[in-house]
C-alpha cells in the first residue's frame, strides 16, 4: 500500500501531488516560501510587538537556513546574475549568525549594512 501524498491538487483532469504538478521538487520555491515566512515573521516580531519565548531564536534560524539554502539553490552559471542570491544569503546568515551566537564586533553592524545594500542592488539589476 502506497502512502497518500500530503497534498492534492486538480491537474489536467486529475489528481497529483503539488510536486507532481509543478514538475517535481522545485528548491526556488521552497527557498522564497521561507523567505516569505521570515520577511513577515521579522515584520510582524519588529514592528508589531508579536513576540512568545524563542521567537528571536526561531528568526535567527530560519534566516540562517534560508540563506544557506539561497546558496545551494543558485550553484551553476556564471556568478554575477547570482551575486544577489550570493549576497542576499551572506546576509540572512550573518544577521541570524550574530544575535544566535551573541557575535560583537566593531563594525559588525556596517558589514550588515554593506551587504544589504549590494544585495538590493543586485536584485534590482537582475530583475531589470
Amino acid at each position: 500500500m502506497t502512502p497518500a501524498p500530503i497534498a492534492l491538487r486538480h491537474h489536467q483532469g486529475r489528481f497529483v501531488s503539488f510536486p507532481q504538478a509543478y514538475g517535481g521538487f522545485n528548491m526556488q520555491l521552497w527557498v522564497n516560501i521561507l523567505l516569505g515566512t521570515w520577511l513577515i515573521a521579522s515584520g510582524l516580531v519588529l514592528l508589531g510587538g508579536i513576540r512568545f519565548p524563542g521567537s528571536g531564536t526561531v528568526l535567527a534560524v530560519l534566516g540562517i537556513v534560508t540563506g544557506i539554502l539561497l546558496f545551494l539553490v543558485d550553484r551553476g552559471g556564471k556568478l554575477l546574475p547570482r551575486m544577489a542570491n550570493i549576497l542576499l544569503g551572506a546576509w540572512l546568515v550573518a544577521a541570524g549568525l550574530i544575535p544566535l551566537l551573541q557575535i560583537r564586533f566593531t563594525g559588525s553592524g556596517i558589514i550588515l549594512s554593506v551587504l544589504s545594500v549590494a544585495a538590493g542592488v543586485f536584485v534590482l539589476v537582475r530583475r531589470v
